[in-house]
């Protein structure tokens, strides 16, 4: 069953739910939840959205599916990416690309790689795929050699082992990011225009929010232009939709064998 609920936000401290409701799907797993953030800076203040999906452990099988250069432009969304699996239920865009829409650092699909680990400092996570479709969130410099399919990210918003991974900074775009608690549940999160600190506390301090418990890591992904989540639901609204190209897109798809 999904669970949507708003939220209010004020400079990073949430209120209790003001809506909630409860949607079936046909594959019943996970949770979502729409949240209004209102922020507020010195100068100015901008209401916010974030939405956030949150996977119940082992009830998800996850792809990594790449959009070949050779797509028109119009069709690199992550909408089609999740499109492509028939138990598909939500997909999130993944990790970075250059200008020759080229993946820039480990884009690695079922055993071939794409391109190779990057050594850059802003990348410094992998979303690890394992040969079950489990989600592994790593630190680089783990050993990925028996790991059939990963994408290259970061910064951690949150370091593995739970301390907050970003220092206080100025520069807002919408961000997506994927992020793993104590108990192995998944969450995938898309805001407006934030700073990574911003989004780091809010997960940090209120993962209950999020129907987790504590939080164990966050990984940013590519954000900006290309952030984008689509959630199999008949409302849109409860979709994010990038302004520009996704080189490749997380897919989570109901597993076999789940109700």
């Amino acid at each position: 069953m999904l669970v949507l609920a708003g939220t209010a936000l004020v400079a990073a401290e949430i209120a209790a739910p003001v809506l909630e409701r409860q949607i079936d799907l046909p594959h019943q797993m996970g949770v979502v939840r729409r949240l209004t953030c209102h922020v507020i800076n010195d100068r100015t203040a901008s209401d916010q959205v974030l939405i956030a999906v949150t996977l119940v452990p082992g009830a998800a099988h996850a792809h990594l599916i790449d959009q070949s250069p050779t797509f028109p432009l119009g069709a690199r969304t992550v909408a089609l990416s999740r499109g492509s699996l028939p138990d598909a239920v939500v997909a999130i865009n993944a990790g970075y690309f250059d200008s020759r829409f080229q993946p820039v650092g480990l884009c690695r699909i079922a055993g071939a790689e794409l391109t190779p680990l990057s050594g850059q400092e802003v990348l410094s996570g992998v979303v690890a795929i394992t040969a079950t479709g489990a989600v592994q969130l790593l630190d680089r410099d783990s050993v990925l050699g028996g790991i059939p399919t990963a994408v290259q990210a970061g910064p951690f918003v949150i370091d593995p082992g739970g301390g907050l991974g970003v220092r206080p900074q100025r520069a807002r775009a919408n961000r997506s990011l994927i992020a793993r608690d104590d108990h192995g549940r998944i969450l995938l999160l898309v805001t407006g225009a934030l700073t990574l600190h911003q989004v780091g506390t809010i997960l940090h301090d209120h993962a209950e929010v999020f129907g987790m418990e504590r939080i164990e890591c966050a990984l940013n992904l590519d954000g900006g232009p290309s952030t984008g989540l689509s959630v199999a639901l008949d409302d849109p609204a409860w979709s994010f939709n990038e302004r520009g190209p996704v080189r490749n897109v997380l897919v989570f798809s109901h597993r076999k064998g789940e109700p």
